[in-house]
């Protein structure tokens, strides 16, 4: 039988296991995603009724979990992303809001929107989050994703099920596979591809240097444009004219990534900042 624990005592021992790992904030927001996705729990329900007894062994096996660092995301197999919930496993990145911040600026560009059978290439899609968002909004729209991880792939490809999506999957290293399975003009492409430099990675939280998917992260510190590169140069061969390609970048690299724009004759670049007021953000045009 179950063992029970109260609501208000479950916050406490939350908040006391976790206090050499995250801010509190980020330690209340995990108490009440427990609460909800376990338990069916409302933040309403915890605050009317704090001495409520519910089970306690699924917690219980939860907080060992992330009292190693494990993402919450991974614990509980799902992540959030613009009003979806999208399946994630370790093969996986965890979608951040930051993301979706970009799907939101191709969604915002009215150009494009007014353009009829417009084709979009998401490059490295892994869950596909940034691809599955956009054909929700965009249903007549033709969504390509690529992704070299083939268990990436099999996880976006169920996320995609999960919404009735019909997107054309790519299994494509874009380091070293020929373009030939690619579709012969697109109107944008859009990227979130690694761009950490290996040297950067103690910087980082452990949850996401021993859980997340070290290949979707880091590029070597000798070449960190590595996918830049590579995705700009594929663009200057399949985008159409005005074509355009959104980045999401990391912000010591940016005047870096705008010299190899110009080397392939892009034209209107421009940085945009995040909601933390980070330059993050890259829109080019061919």
């Amino acid at each position: 039988m179950d063992s029970k624990i109260t609501i208000k005592d479950f916050k406490n021992l939350t908040c006391s296991e976790l206090n050499s790992i995250y801010p509190l904030n980020e330690i209340l927001s995990i108490y009440s995603i427990l609460l909800e996705q376990r338990l069916n729990i409302s933040k309403v329900e915890v605050a009317l009724y704090p001495e409520k007894e519910i089970p306690s062994y699924q917690l219980l096996e939860d907080l060992k979990r992330l009292k190693k660092a494990e993402p919450i995301q991974y614990i509980l197999g799902v992540a959030p992303f613009r009003n979806l919930e999208l399946k994630v496993t370790p093969d996986t990145l965890i979608p951040r809001p930051e993301t979706e911040e970009l799907v939101e600026l191709i969604l915002q560009d009215s150009a494009l929107n007014k353009k009829d059978n417009l084709q979009i290439l998401d490059i490295g899609t892994g869950s596909g989050a940034i691809a599955i968002a956009l054909k929700k909004e965009l249903p007549v729209a033709d969504l390509y994703a690529t992704d070299f991880s083939i268990q990436a792939l099999q996880v976006a490809k169920a996320n995609a099920e999960k919404y009735n999506l019909n997107i054309h999957w790519i299994h494509h290293d874009i380091l070293k596979d020929p373009l030939e399975v690619f579709p012969q003009s697109v109107d944008v492409i859009v990227s979130n591809p690694p761009y950490i430099p290996e040297s950067n990675a103690p910087l980082l939280h452990p949850n996401v240097t021993q859980y997340e998917p070290q290949s979707a992260l880091f590029v070597p510190d000798h070449d960190p444009l590595l996918f830049y590169k590579r995705i700009i140069k594929i663009g200057s061969t399949i985008l159409k004219p005005n074509g355009k390609l959104f980045f999401e970048t990391f912000e010591e690299l940016q005047d870096s990534i705008v010299q190899v724009l110009r080397v392939f004759n892009y034209k209107d670049f421009h940085f945009l900042k995040d909601l933390n007021e980070k330059p993050r953000f890259l829109i080019a045009s061919k």
